[in-house]
């Protein structure tokens, strides 16, 4: 049986070591994002669930500067523009944000992940908090898929000794087999000795071309692009390279789609196609391009990784063949070999990035991480780790713990190990003193916890000096009492200004209402005299003209028409007095008194202007005091005014009712609106109903009405 089989020490030195890695992410307290040079976010862990701003769905395949506050944002935009323009190793900042109604201060380190990518480290720094990582699941999928890989491989394997078996019926049959079976063992050798899966397909394509005796063997591969095309790729074997030179000129630059040329055909069938002579084929573009490729048939068959074709190889003769079906089926059991090859390939590839990119993590982590055993023995340490204690990391792993860690015994340090040996689940939150080379001592929060590397139970202990954390905590104990101190003096500076204020604001208000009930017993006094007075000599004078009039009308004198006339001005003259009487003194004393005016109003406005103007009331408003309902009526009266002067309506309606005990005055117009009148919005009409409003304590509301036109309102 023909089998192809692991690399086991590089596969099982790349999971212990992945294995390992994977222990040490989860015992960091951070969270990590893997971005795209423009800051997408494509990738993420998180240790703290509770740490993470926003939820996975609202930032994944977004930029870090769309879903973080604008001044973060800014923050985050410059730190990538360092670490990509100015070739800068690490980017750091430091920023706070409101999680869960805590405030919380972070700091983000950006470095490098190759050419196209970032690594993003975010740590709690308000505390120390325990970093978990999420490739627990990583792991156990990864074991799941090599578990069922190889089933998979298995299960092809018993498939094809079946295929042996059986074709040994004849000797043609087993003739045949067996040069299919001496191939296939070339291509498995090929596969697992090979560095790459470019030169297993270069031995592939050698290999099949001797067995068919066709001289050209070429290699299609699918494009990761939205389009999943295939595109041709350099690995060729040529019997005879200057008589295919036209043809492999033209393949190389010719990309298939689905279902188009032969390459198109495998890839839409996902199975191996015939063609028995390119020349008569519709379905083969290539031979458009030049009158002799020097090839006649050609079959082609897909490598298959999962369901997905990852590769094509093609291979063509000089002359015209009919289909080979035996040929053909054993080309789809190639095939599926090859893709069993390319993916354990891939699945290497990716160990190894994985193993890159965690040990880029650990020598990058903000915190001086330390691996070491049972006996307290250095084994590993990262970078800060170095850089916190003054050693060069040959120094540092031939020391044990006890050397570094002054303020916990050796024997206590064993009692912790213990615990966390018969609960490996766990991790313990510790504080600590670290000696450095120089002898000075820092303090330290610790995070530790026990991981799996190579069958063997270490410790990783993550520590992080908090220095500069007990000095800000002592300073803002220092800041919060005197801030206690200045707040206390400056309330009670405050309630003594407030109650000054208060004072201050009650005097005025009542001067302001004694020199609004003078002003308004003054006018009223005016209005009387007028009334009494000129009211009644332009009464007098009328009644004469109008007998003038007539007198000179029955003897047909011509100055019969100017005493009409007369008549009429002192008419109109009466009027315009009469409205200045109801101006100066428009309320009586009761409700009916506010009413009549507001009707009077209602009907001078219409006169006057030739504006439909009307009155609505709903029930007696509940006024009962002469000044109150004066300055009532003079707030209609000014947004009548305002409403002619600069809305242009068509009508006008007053209103005034009774609801739950309170009055209101409204005036509606059908005007322009409050906001298209910018003279109207700042003039002193407004002022002075406000001003007048505040006389009487009611509330005064101007707003655009529902369809047009503006709504002033007055309610006490």
């Amino acid at each position: 049986p023909v089998q192809v089989d692991d690399r086991p020490d590089t596969v099982a030195s790349l999971r212990d070591k992945v294995a390992g890695l994977e222990s040490l992410l989860r015992a960091l307290p951070d969270l990590y994002f893997r971005l795209s040079r423009d800051g997408t976010i494509l990738d993420y862990h998180a240790g703290t669930e509770s740490n993470l701003y926003a939820p996975p769905s609202d930032f994944l395949n977004r930029r870090v500067q769309d879903i973080m506050p604008p001044e973060i944002a800014r923050q985050f935009e410059q730190a990538r523009e360092q670490l990509i323009q100015n070739n800068k190793t690490i980017a750091c900042i430091h920023y706070t944000l409101t999680i869960a109604g805590v405030e919380k201060a972070f700091e983000a380190r950006h470095t490098l992940l190759g050419p196209d990518q970032i690594v993003l480290i975010v740590r709690d720094i308000t505390e120390s908090a325990n970093a978990k990582s999420a490739i627990e699941q990583t792991h156990s999928d990864l074991e799941r898929r090599v578990a069922q890989r190889t089933a998979e491989l298995s299960t092809t394997n018993q498939k094809l000794q079946q295929e042996i078996r059986d074709r040994k019926q004849t000797e043609k049959v087993l003739r045949e087999k067996n040069a299919f079976l001496r191939v296939l063992q070339t291509v498995a050798v090929a596969a697992n000795e090979s560095v790459s899966v470019h030169q297993t397909f270069s031995t592939v394509l050698k290999e099949i071309c001797a067995l068919t005796g066709w001289p050209v063997g070429h290699v299609y591969l699918r494009d990761e692009g939205p389009m999943r095309i295939l595109v041709p790729s350099k690995i060729w074997h040529l019997g005879h390279p200057e008589q295919f030179k036209t043809f492999k000129v033209i393949s190389e630059s010719t990309n298939f789609a689905m279902d188009i040329g032969l390459p198109g055909r495998v890839l839409a069938t996902k199975k191996p196609a015939w063609i028995v002579d390119v020349n008569t084929d519709s379905n083969f573009p290539r031979r458009h391009l030049a009158k002799d490729l020097g090839v006649r048939a050609g079959f082609a068959f897909p490598v298959l990784v999962g369901d997905e074709v990852s590769a094509v190889l093609e291979f063509f003769s000089t002359e015209p063949a009919e289909p080979d079906e035996i040929l053909l089926e054993f080309m789809a059991y190639v095939g599926t070999q090859l893709g069993r090859v390319t993916e354990r390939s891939q699945a290497e590839d990716s160990l190894r990035r994985t193993e890159s990119r965690f040990r880029k993590l650990f020598e990058h982590a903000v915190d001086a991480i330390y691996l070491h055993d049972r006996e307290g023995r250095l084994i590993d340490v990262n970078h800060k780790a170095c850089e916190s204690l003054g050693y060069h990391r040959d120094e540092l792993v031939s020391l044990n713990v006890s050397d570094i860690e002054v303020s916990c015994s050796h024997e206590s340090c064993l009692e912790v190990w213990e615990l966390l040996n018969d609960q490996p689940n766990r991790s313990f939150n510790l504080k600590g003193t670290h000696k450095r080379k120089d002898g000075t001592l820092f303090p330290v929060d610790i995070l530790l916890a026990l991981i799996d590397s190579q069958d063997k139970h270490l410790f990783l202990a993550s520590a992080r000096d908090i220095t500069e954390q007990k000095e800000a905590e002592a300073t803002i104990r220092k800041t919060h009492d005197e801030l206690e101190r200045r707040v206390e003096q400056r309330t009670a500076e405050l309630s003594s200004t407030n109650t000054r204020l208060q004072e201050e604001s009650a005097e005025r208000r009542r001067l302001e209402k004694a020199v609004a009930n003078r002003m308004t017993d003054e006018q009223r006094a005016m209005g009387q005299e007028l009334h009494d007075g000129l009211a009644q000599q332009l009464a007098g004078t009328s009644m004469l003209a109008k007998i003038l009039s007539t007198k000179l009308k029955a003897c047909s004198s011509p100055l019969a028409d100017a005493a009409f006339e007369l008549t009429d001005l002192i008419k109109d003259a009466r009027n315009q007095v009469r409205s200045l009487i109801n101006g100066l003194h428009p309320v009586d004393v009761d409700a009916e008194g506010l009413r009549a005016a507001l009707q009077n109003l209602a009907a001078s406005t219409e006169q006057l202007y030739g504006i439909r103007c009307v009155f609505k009331s709903e029930g007696p408003p509940r006024i009962g005091e002469t000044n109150t309902a004066t300055q009532v009526y003079y707030i209609a009266r000014e947004a009548v005014n305002n409403a002619v002067k600069h809305a242009h309506p068509t009508s006008i309606v007053i209103g005034i009712s009774t609801e739950s005990g309170r009055s209101s005055l409204s005036v509606r117009d059908d005007g322009v609106g409050i906001n298209n009148q910018p003279d109207a919005a700042k003039g002193m009409g407004l002022k002075i109903m406000n001003y007048r409003a505040g006389l009487i304590g009611a509330e005064l509301s101007i707003q655009r009405a529902d369809t047009s036109g503006t709504l002033v309102t007055c309610t006490l």
